[in-house]
């Protein structure tokens, strides 16, 4: 036992201090905190020392003191005793101790969020009693040694290498977006796709979202432009995604680029964002095809006789796409005298007035285009071929001299876009046809042959008339010769004959039958 002289000395001389290299660690490092006792060890004075943890964020009040949780214990028997608060569940921490029981040194490996805070250590001094139980003669604290477990310096770094890409509408869109380094060989990415509006809009809009495990959660913007079904996204490898888009449409021209996110695991196994870094931006234009329509713009002239056919042709050397499909329409320029009343010198002449003759719509339906026929139904002179895709032909039978005039076709270019709307791609027109009618000359023989009525009385009704006429007459003829012997007989005397009527008949169109009775036909 000590004498109280020597117990005071040895309190008054009793110091605690803690100390440590590493104030400041990142996720996964190690650190050491060192408490240093003095004086030397007494057998007969032990100490015990714990040290002491308050988790940062965990401070109340004013005065930024909060809650001590004892770590571990030497007791004065030289035994360990860990207390109710365990860093890294206790399989990061160790501790040890000098042989002259000075120093007692405190170890965390792979440091995470629950190794920060501030510690401390504690010490106490104790002395044996006369029976041999133990007194606490001194306590002493240590400073604070504040530990902060920062995120490690990120190092992503995302290709920012601008494009531009052109594409023609339906065509499969793909851009890519490439990391080129990474903070660890653990770092898990999601990747978030956007795009900024060819029409200048205001905020730039999410595509969709690709979550670290895969799973994919499309953007508000998809769902408006109905850009789910045809949007995919692919991680084609760990530093390596594209974006693909089918059947692009005018209306996906924009600015595209990917915003990555890289997230690593801290030692508690705890997901955590670590940074952010977007790309390049991709300049995507998706333009409708180049107009290529070409109609033959060859000028003819035709003449025809009255009653003969009309046949126009509409001819298209060139399309724009494979894929197009046509609506043609004829016309037809006609030329209009000009009014009787010559005396005013101001207007024309003549005014030309066009006129649609015929139609069929791209669809294929007649009608559907500019105008329908003006004679529909089967009495319509009009006839309708397509010899080959780009080879129409238009014939107008019976030709009439109303029917002369400069014709021309109409032809429209229509594609069917990705949303499966059609919509008029180009329009042009073809050479005019002039097409002149040479009008019969009206004669007697061509009035009468060309109106049933009148041919039928000039041709017809004579024979059955002319033939009731000659038995009339052949009748009379009879009776009479009859009547004269009859008289001879009675009256001795003589008979007057009557001769055959001379009958004259021309069996031409033109003279009618002539019934005459010569001088001398009777006697």
């Amino acid at each position: 036992m000590l004498s109280s002289t020597e117990t005071q000395a040895q309190e008054s001389s009793f110091m605690v201090s803690a100390s440590s290299r590493t104030p400041s660690v990142t996720f996964g490092d190690s650190f050491d905190l060192l408490c240093l006792v003095k004086p030397r060890h007494n057998a007969r004075v032990p100490t015990s020392v714990t040290w002491r943890f308050m988790p940062a964020g965990a401070e109340t009040g004013d005065d930024d003191q909060g809650e001590f949780k004892d770590l571990v214990t030497f007791t004065r028997e030289g035994t360990l005793q860990w207390g109710e608060q365990l860093l890294g569940l206790g399989t990061r921490t160790t501790v040890d101790r000098s042989h002259s029981n000075t120093n007692f040194r405190l170890s965390v490996t792979r440091a995470g969020r629950r190794e920060a805070g501030k510690y401390q250590c504690t010490a106490d001094l104790w002395r044996r009693n006369y029976d041999n139980s133990w007194s606490k003669v001194a306590n002493r604290t240590s400073n604070l040694l504040g530990i902060s477990v920062l995120q490690p310096e990120s190092k992503l770094r995302v290709q920012k290498t601008n494009h531009s890409q052109e594409f023609l509408e339906d065509s499969r869109v793909r851009i890519n977006c490439s990391i080129s380094s990474q903070t660890s060989q653990d770092s898990q990415h999601a990747v978030l796709w956007y795009v900024r509006r060819a029409t200048g809009s205001e905020a730039d809009e999410l595509l969709l979202r690709i979550e670290r495990s895969g799973a994919f959660e499309y953007g508000a913007y998809a769902e408006e432009e109905r850009l789910r079904r045809r949007v995919q996204a692919e991680r084609l490898s760990t530093r390596l995604y594209a974006l693909t888009l089918n059947r692009a449409e005018s209306s996906d021209s924009g600015t595209y680029y990917c915003l990555v996110e890289e997230w690593l695991s801290d030692p508690d196994g705890a997901w955590y964002r670590l940074s952010r870094e977007s790309s390049g931006f991709t300049q995507v234009l998706v333009r409708q095809p180049e107009i290529r329509l070409q109609v033959e713009e060859l000028e003819s002239n035709v003449t025809v006789e009255e009653s003969a056919s009309i046949r126009l042709g509409c001819s298209i050397p060139s399309q724009s796409s494979r894929d197009s499909r046509f609506s043609v329409s004829w016309y037809v320029e006609r030329s209009e005298d000009e009014d009787e009343d010559d005396d005013d010198d101001d207007e024309q002449p003549d005014e030309e007035a066009r006129e649609c003759v015929f139609s069929i719509g791209h669809d294929a339906v007649f009608g559907n285009g500019n105008c329908s026929p003006r004679e529909p139904g089967p009495n319509s002179r009009l006839q309708f071929e397509r010899m080959t895709s780009d080879q129409y032909s238009l014939t107008i039978q019976g030709a009439r001299p109303t029917d002369a005039g400069r014709y021309y076709c109409h032809v429209e270019e229509w594609l069917l876009n990705p949303r499966n709307a059609w919509y008029r791609l180009a329009t042009n027109n073809s050479g005019f046809t002039i097409v002149n009618v040479m009008q019969q000359v009206s004669t007697l023989q061509s009035v009468v042959c060309s109106n049933d009525s009148l041919f039928y009385f000039v041709f017809f009704y004579p024979f059955p008339i002319f033939g009731i006429l000659l038995i009339a007459l052949l009748l009379v003829r009879y009776k009479s010769r009859n009547n004269s012997k009859s008289q001879e007989g009675k009256n001795g005397a003589p008979l007057l004959w009557i001769k055959e009527p001379h009958l004259s008949y021309s069996p031409t169109c033109l003279d009618p039958p002539a019934l005459s009775l010569h001088p001398g036909s009777v006697d």
